[in-house]
C-alpha cells in the first residue's frame, strides 16, 4: 500500500514537474522571439540615425556654403560702395 501511495506522489510531482519546464519553454520562447524584434528594431533604428547624420552633414555643408556666398557678397557690395 505504501509503494503505491509513493509512486502516485512521484508520478504527480513528474507530472507537474514537467508541465513546469513545458511553462517555462514556452516563456523562454516568446522572450527570445522578443529579443530578436528588438534586434530587428534596433538595426532598424541605427540605419534610421546613420541616414539621418549624413542628411545633417549635407545641410550642413550647405550652410557654409551659403555663408560663404553671403560673406563673398557683403564684400562685394562694401568694395563697391
Amino acid at each position: 500500500m505504501k509503494k503505491n501511495l509513493i509512486i502516485g506522489l512521484l508520478t504527480i510531482v513528474s507530472l507537474l514537474s514537467l508541465t513546469y519546464g513545458y511553462l517555462q519553454k514556452e516563456r523562454a520562447d516568446e522572450q527570445e522571439k522578443i529579443a530578436k524584434e528588438a534586434v530587428i528594431r534596433a538595426d532598424q533604428n541605427q540605419k534610421e540615425a546613420e541616414m539621418q547624420r549624413q542628411e545633417a552633414e549635407k545641410q550642413a555643408e550647405r550652410a557654409m556654403e551659403l555663408q560663404l556666398m553671403v560673406e563673398k557678397a557683403l564684400t562685394e557690395s562694401k568694395i563697391k560702395k
